[in-house]
This record gives structure tokens, sequence and C-alpha cells, in this order.
């Protein structure tokens, strides 16, 4: 069942890899209009956290607080269902645009007005615009006729199109150019005020796009 909820708490969290511990003891509260950034060094464990909190790591220590309930390692895999995820790797599987962003829905009812606010936020209408079939516009596999930067923005589109309270960017804008990068901030602060976002993110210039700064030492 679809889980609400108005703050997560991460409590005496660790992780470790070949007996060595890449987070040790981290507690951590996020809202769900939380806009946050996430920094550190290579290694540090950015990652690490955000695939917890996604439900995509279950061999952690500690516990995940949702309201009354309690996400143990056992129950990580309800975080799924909260959490849209982009990677600095973006698959597109070749089809048109639009089938890569409703991605679930494409045999399904698709919301064309979700469709159009996930688009325009993304910066991906005058990509649309310059192509004759516009959404009907056909990608090879992978997205091997585009650019890395419209990879990416196509996965933005997708995690928004999702409609989770949660959306994590894992070094999900690295191939697009800061204006362009900044105007997804922006637009994401405007339209979605109501989701959490998790973004591990290199570049300071973005970090006044946040509310909350965390780096990982």
């Amino acid at each position: 069942n679809k889980i609400t909820f108005k703050e997560i708490e991460l409590k005496n969290i660790s992780y470790k890899i070949k007996n060595n511990y890449i987070l040790k003891k981290v507690n951590l509260k996020l809202k769900y209009n939380d806009k946050v950034l996430i920094q550190g060094k290579t290694g540090s464990g950015k990652t690490s956290l955000i695939d917890i909190i996604a439900g995509l790591t279950y061999d952690f220590e500690g516990k995940i607080k949702i309201k009354n309930l309690n996400l143990s390692k056992e129950k990580s895999e309800l975080m799924r269902n909260l959490v849209s995820m982009v990677p600095q790797q973006v698959f597109l599987f070749q089809s048109t645009i639009k089938d890569n962003i409703v991605f679930e829905d494409i045999n399904k009812n698709i919301d064309f007005e979700r469709l159009k606010k996930c688009i325009r936020c993304s910066e991906l209408e005058s990509f649309v615009k310059s192509k004759k079939d516009r959404l009907n516009h056909k990608l090879n596999f992978d997205g091997q006729n585009i650019s890395g930067g419209q990879k990416q923005r196509i996965g933005i589109a997708r995690a928004l199109y999702k409609n989770t309270p949660i959306i994590i960017f894992d070094e999900a804008t690295n191939a697009l150019d800061f204006e362009t990068e900044k105007k997804i901030f922006k637009n994401i602060n405007k339209f979605y005020k109501n989701k959490l976002l998790i973004c591990v993110n290199h570049n300071i210039k973005v970090s006044n796009m946040f509310n909350r700064k965390i780096n990982i030492k």
C-alpha cells in the first residue's frame, strides 16, 4: 500500500563492505518538502546512503522510521514505493520519447497534463519541439541518437512523471551545462514543493538551490 509521510527518520544507520564501515551510526531526519544536497569525496558513502533510503540496499544496521513503521532491512523494500531515482547513467529503450518518460504507463491511460508538466520542468520542451514527430520521435537503443544531457533530462522527466513523494538524483545532472541544471532545480522547487528531493551533486554552484546541505566526511 502507498505510504504517505511527513518525515523520514534514519536511526543509527551503519553499513559496511567487507567488514569496513562505509557509514557508521548515521542519524538523520528528512521532511517531505526538504530539498537536500549531499556532497562528499569519492568513497565517503553518498551512494550507499541514498541506496539505503531508496530500499536498494538491505544489508544495513539500524532502522528507517516513517510514521509508526520501523523499516528495518527486512522491510526496506517498502521504500521503493516512495522513491523515484535518477542515476548518473540513464537507460533508455528503443521506443518513443513519450514511452521512455511514461515508462510503466505505456499500456495504460497516460496523464498528458502530468507529462506536459514533467517535460517543462526537465527543460525538454525545446528538444521535443525540434523533432518532427515531437513526443513520438523514436529513440535508438539506450538513446544512442541523442546526447548525454538529453538522456539525463528524459530520465528526470521519467522520475517526475512517476509522481512519488521522494525523488533522488545520483549525479543525475553532470552531463548538463550549469544554466540548464539551475533551471531544472528552480522548476522542481517551484512546481514540486511538497516532494522530498535528495541530490548527490559535486557542483558547489547549485548549493543555494537547496534548503539543506549534508557533507559526508
